[in-house]
């Protein structure tokens, strides 16, 4: 565990297809055990290699514009 925790907003952009290793870990791999602040977690069809081709990857582009412009 980390002495001092991040306080800041997280966006997570994961994979609807996620691998096995996220049966041992939360819905925000474990974000929350390094930040204080809110964790958005915003899923985009696909595996970790193919979220970001074709429509997955206007999916992401429109998330992080959205992000950004707050």
């Amino acid at each position: 565990m980390p002495r001092h925790k991040l306080k800041k907003e997280i966006a997570l952009i994961k994979a609807s297809d996620s691998v096995d290793m996220t049966k041992n870990i939360s819905e925000t791999y474990d974000l929350e055990k390094v930040c204080d602040g809110n964790i958005n977690v915003h899923t985009v069809e696909g595996t970790h290699n193919t979220f970001i081709l074709e429509k997955g990857a206007k999916d992401v582009s429109n998330f992080l514009s959205d992000i950004s412009s707050h």
